[in-house]
């Protein structure tokens, strides 16, 4: 490829800016409102900062002590085989185009409101559920952003990097106005959550157990706004320096936690708690209206409205630039990697749109949504558990360059960033992590059948891990076509969640401190 379709560094900041900051952070507030209050969101903020900070630690020693490895994808199988390679970048494809889907619920929440205040309410409540005009808005956006994505990564990659600029003001014009109407006697009145009134509460109001079940209330929707900070990564091949994936990575985070910090906490010094959780979507135009008047609404519409396109072009770039590097690591069959005169996956990128359009459809029936979800939530919610196994890989590569390379003392910062995800798959429950188990058959037959037939082989990890997958697939599958709420209620229980974890902890253990040998059957 040439140097002319290389991205720069401004480029990769703006990929990893773009594809985090999408919808999330336009009703971020209100979601941490209504899993707790300032105190327990603090707790959640200082967690998830250490988290996400020691993967990007881990990242950053990755870049530098194996530059020749080129991204989230080949770390899985650089590190722990062909097979874990393809879990990863499977995992990853999933939660981009599933992340789609989220952003076509909140763009059409925003057109609607938009719509309300003309009179009129011809698309519902997409929030909740999805009609028929709101399908077909929906639709064309995401054909026409498919579209931009064929004309070329490249440029897409510019179009990215201004919408990054566009959709940073208005929420650079929030931040000021809430710094100047912030109140500390508002922030510190319900800091806790008015625990006061428990018998266990203590002269300060803080309840550990109350307090706790707010903070593990708001880890799901930190990692939603999280997932994109990775993106640099995926795009190491086509960067200029591969060092500067790295540096856009860190870069993007720290733009990243400034923005997501401030903006979240800063209202609860400016409403009260009971008002934040009563406020309709987007929560920021509504903090607008109370403190500047009703074209604060329009302005903050208007800054959702260019988030969600930005991101929404990032996450039809990241999936397909995604499969092709599995098609290229032999991963996935080579029609997935097939390019056209423009440097884009033309097979991957139609397949993708596809999928997002069978899912955007099923939004239209709420049965097929999560029980006490919306539609939001369910996309997100899939969305954010898909990525946190590609995300353990990145904590145990890591760990594994440090014991490969006998420095011991780096170890730990693997450690924290894999303990991390491992925590949060706990925490934000099975119930997604089990629908994403799920729509990894159909990929574990691709996988087999690029081994068997183009790549060479096929290993005892090949059919062992293929195995696994599919039978514990189809036993869901059986489980809950027989009864969907009993199973549901089953994978709730906390047997299968920390089954599932312990299992994760020991092929990570195994994973980090084998050697990674593999050879084919067929050999």
């Amino acid at each position: 490829m040439s140097d002319v379709k290389k991205l720069g560094l401004f480029a990769l900041i703006a990929l990893v800016v773009s594809s985090s900051i999408g919808a999330g952070i336009f009703d971020l507030t209100a979601s941490l409102a209504a899993a707790g209050t300032a105190g327990p969101a603090i707790i959640a903020w200082v967690i998830v900062f250490i988290g996400f900070l020691f993967m990007v630690l881990s990242i950053n020693y990755i870049v530098k002590n194996k530059p020749e490895v080129d991204g989230l994808i080949a770390y899985a199988k650089e590190g722990f085989g062909n097979f874990w390679g393809f879990v990863s970048g499977w995992g990853y494809w999933l939660s981009c185009w599933l992340g789609n889907i989220a952003f076509a619920t909140v763009l059409m929440g925003a057109v609607a409101g938009i719509a309300s205040a003309a009179g009129s309410n011809f698309l519902g409540d997409p929030a909740t559920v999805l009609n028929w005009p709101a399908l077909i808005i929906a639709s064309v956006i995401m054909w026409l952003i498919a579209l931009l994505v064929y004309s070329g990564i490249k440029s897409a990659s510019v179009v990215n990097a201004v919408v990054m600029v566009a959709k940073l003001i208005p929420l650079a014009v929030f931040l000021i106005i809430a710094i100047v109407a912030f109140k500390a006697g508002a922030f510190t009145a319900d800091f806790w959550g008015n625990v006061f009134a428990n018998a266990k509460s203590t002269a300060t109001n803080f309840d550990f157990k109350t307090v706790w079940a707010q903070v593990n209330g708001s880890f799901m929707v930190l990692l939603w706004v999280f997932v994109g900070i990775e993106g640099a990564t995926i795009f190491t091949s086509r960067a200029q320096k591969r060092s500067e994936a790295a540096k856009a990575t860190i870069i993007g985070f720290i733009v990243l936690v400034f923005v997501y910090v401030f903006i979240s906490l800063l209202p609860f010094g400016m409403m009260s708690h009971a008002e934040l959780t009563k406020l309709s979507s987007p929560v920021l135009g509504q903090i607008m209206k109370k403190e500047v008047g009703s074209w604060g609404v329009v302005f903050i519409n208007t800054g959702l409205t260019i988030s969600i396109l930005g991101a929404w072009l990032s996450w039809t770039m990241l999936p397909v630039e995604a499969v092709e590097t599995m098609a290229t690591h032999k991963l996935l069959p080579s029609i997935w990697g097939k390019l056209n005169a423009k440097g884009t996956p033309v097979f991957a990128l139609i397949l993708t749109t596809i999928l997002c359009q069978v899912f955007v459809f099923t939004l239209h029936f709420p049965k097929l949504i999560i029980a006490g979800s919306s539609a939001y939530s369910f996309a997100f919610g899939l969305c954010a558990s898909a990525i946190l196994v590609c995300w353990l890989f990145i904590g145990l590569f890591q760990m594994k360059l440090a014991v490969q390379s006998k420095k011991y003392a780096w170890l730990l910062v693997g450690l924290i960033a894999a303990a991390f995800q491992l925590w949060m798959m706990v925490v934000s429950g099975m119930s997604y992590l089990i629908i994403v188990l799920i729509l990894y058959i159909p990929g574990v037959i691709l996988y087999l059948y690029r081994r068997g037939k183009e790549a060479g082989g096929i290993t005892l990890v090949d059919w062992l891990g293929s195995i696994i997958f599919s039978v514990v697939g189809g036993a869901l599958i059986g489980m809950l076509a027989i009864d969907y709420q009993k199973g549901m209620e089953f994978l709730a229980k906390p047997v299968p969640t920390w089954t599932i974890t312990a299992l994760f902890v020991i092929l990570a253990v195994v994973g980090v401190f084998m050697p990674s040998k593999e050879k084919a059957l067929t050999e």
